[in-house]
């Protein structure tokens, strides 16, 4: 009878070890947002903006809680308060703001976001405020295979490199507006 015990109270303790290891994706997603912040993008966990959710409550489903921000900062921007949400693959402003009404907000309407496939799909907006620039996705989308079937660890950098790029060109169309 002791030895049952023993053996319940060792398999019980390697249990308690073993849950308390991190899962596949959560170490996936770890390595992407330390090469982020590596790539000078700044990845921060926050709850959902209201002018990301849905209109319809049919949809409300569809956005989760909490979304990744990945914001590019650069003293030497100056760009305007407004909102972008990607529709069919386009940025579409949002029109809550007094920014909407400039012609500033209106350079990056219906742009294209040159971006691999595996973070294209999974990108839902991106805000600019005076130095920053920043990009709501669900990143933990892009570590699972069921979202991405071709992902691979040599991929996260250069498809980083990417967004970095694109939000880059996005700021630099923002600034150098008259």
């Amino acid at each position: 009878m002791g030895i049952w015990i023993a053996v319940a109270v060792i398999l019980f303790a390697l249990g308690s070890i073993m849950a308390l290891k991190p899962s596949g994706v959560e170490r996936r997603l770890d390595d992407v947002r330390m090469t982020a912040r590596r790539l000078g993008l700044n990845p921060k966990l926050i709850a959902t903006p209201e002018w990301l959710k849905p209109a319809s409550e049919f949809q409300a489903t569809s956005t989760p809680p909490m979304i990744a921000r990945y914001s590019l900062i650069d003293d030497g921007y100056a760009l305007p308060d407004c909102q972008y949400k990607v529709i069919d693959g386009r940025l579409r402003p949002v029109q809550n703001n007094d920014a909407f009404i400039s012609n500033q907000a209106f350079i990056l309407n219906n742009a294209h976001l040159d971006l691999p496939s595996a973070i294209a799909s999974q990108i839902l907006g991106i805000s600019t405020q005076a130095n920053s620039i920043s990009v709501y996705w669900l990143d933990n989308n892009y570590v699972k295979p069921a979202h991405n079937a071709n992902y691979a660890q040599s991929q996260i950098e250069p498809d980083l490199l990417a967004l970095k790029e694109a939000l880059i060109g996005c700021a630099e169309k923002l600034v150098n507006v008259k």
